[in-house]
C-alpha cells in the first residue's frame, strides 16, 4: 500500500529524479533563478520519495526470509550494508533490540514457537 502510494506520488511528476539532475548538472538553467530552485526543491521531493521506496523494498525482501533462518537474514543484511544501503534503512532492519523488522520476526518466531507447544492462548491475542 504504501509503496503504490509512493509510485503515484513519483510518477505525477513530469520528470524523473535522473532527468531532473542532468537538467540541474546542464547549462540550460539560469543561476540562482526561480526554475533552478523549484527543480532543486522538487529533486529533493523525489529524492526523500525513493528513499522511502528503497526502505520498503527491503524491509519486504527482509521480512519474506524464514524467521527460523537469522543467518540467511543476517548474510543478507551484511550485503546491503557493504552495497551502500541507508544507515536508517539497515538499522529499521537490523535484528538488534533496536530493530523493528528484527523485533517482529522475534514476535513472530515467539507467536509459532507457542502455536506448536499449544500454550498460546487464542483469547489473548499478541499485539504486533
Amino acid at each position: 500500500m504504501f509503496m503504490g502510494m509512493i509510485n503515484d506520488k513519483l510518477a505525477a511528476y513530469p520528470r524523473s529524479l535522473e532527468e531532473d539532475k542532468v537538467l540541474l548538472a546542464g547549462d540550460s538553467l539560469t543561476p540562482f533563478s526561480n526554475e533552478r530552485h523549484a527543480v532543486i526543491q522538487v529533486a529533493g521531493e523525489k529524492e526523500v520519495l525513493e528513499h522511502y521506496k528503497t526502505h520498503c523494498q527491503v524491509a519486504l525482501e527482509l521480512l519474506s526470509f524464514d524467521v527460523n533462518d537469522d543467518a540467511a537474514y543476517i548474510a543478507r543484511h551484511r550485503e546491503l550494508r557493504d552495497s551502500g544501503c541507508s544507515p536508517w534503512i539497515l538499522k529499521y532492519c537490523s535484528l538488534d533490540p533496536m530493530g523493528t523488522i528484527g523485533m517482529c520476526r522475534r514476535m513472530e518466531r515467539r507467536r509459532l514457537q507457542q502455536a506448536q507447544e499449544g500454550t498460546s492462548d487464542p483469547a489473548r491475542p499478541h499485539i504486533v
